[in-house]
């Protein structure tokens, strides 16, 4: 999985998103909250409607507190009957996660996230949610994850120099699991980054594939930056 990051986009794809290139609202996808003090997180490809996971939605309309009149969320399944709708009157702007409330008799599939600004800004994702991790397409699919780690954004670099590029490479064995995490290459903004690229690495989560128990999965991620 490849992606090409200029330096005004940066916190689209990689970093936590503070600062938008546009009025839109970025909207991203949690398969679990966050720690504080966390280098990487786990973004996620895949909800589960079981009423057991604490999947979390996360919002991001600039990088400074804002009045932007609040913000409301709205699920709404693969038939596009409305799951959940949840006001959040204290929303300023700055990235923030809420629980993604799935309840558990929605039609399985690819649901829809809106978020939604007083000032009538918004913003959409789209997430494969199932009752039962197993019966998931992408839990059963063998060549890529249905969680991926994410490296977080490192507000020590400045933004000149966000310039270079960062390959990590993960294997995954027969059970899904990562058994190794390597950076295969770190040039210029990426050699600082070569911790969040391992935390990142870890967090990835993939279904098994008894196949991988002669050869297992490498699977590796591209991140390129370039300065506008």
């Amino acid at each position: 999985m490849n992606a090409r990051v200029a330096a005004v986009g940066l916190l689209m794809v990689l970093v936590s998103p503070a600062v938008q290139a546009s009025d839109d609202v970025y909207v991203e996808l949690l398969w679990s909250p966050t720690p504080a003090d966390a280098i990487a997180r786990s973004v996620a490809y895949q909800f589960v409607a079981d009423g057991l996971h604490d999947h979390r939605i996360c919002v991001a309309a600039g990088g400074e507190d804002a009045d932007v009149g609040g913000l409301e969320l709205t699920i709404r399944d693969a038939n596009g009957v409305r799951i959940s709708q949840v006001r959040h009157d204290g929303f300023r702007g700055r990235k923030t996660c809420f629980p993604a409330d799935l309840g558990t008799a929605g039609t399985a599939g690819t649901w829809t996230v809106d978020a939604v600004l007083g000032d009538g800004r918004t913003g959409k994702a789209a997430v494969r949610v199932d009752h039962r991790l197993e019966e998931s397409p992408l839990y059963l699919g063998h060549d890529g994850p249905y969680v991926a780690g994410r490296p977080n954004y490192d507000p020590s670099v400045p933004a000149a120099e966000w310039v270079g590029k960062l390959v990590w490479v993960l294997d995954v064995d027969a059970e899904g699991k990562v058994t190794r995490v390597e950076v295969e290459v770190a040039e210029g903004v990426g050699e600082r980054l070569r911790a969040r690229a391992m935390a990142a690495g870890w967090l990835s989560q993939f279904g098994p594939d008894p196949a991988r128990a002669t050869k297992p999965l490498r699977w590796r991620r591209t991140l390129e930056f370039a300065a506008e």
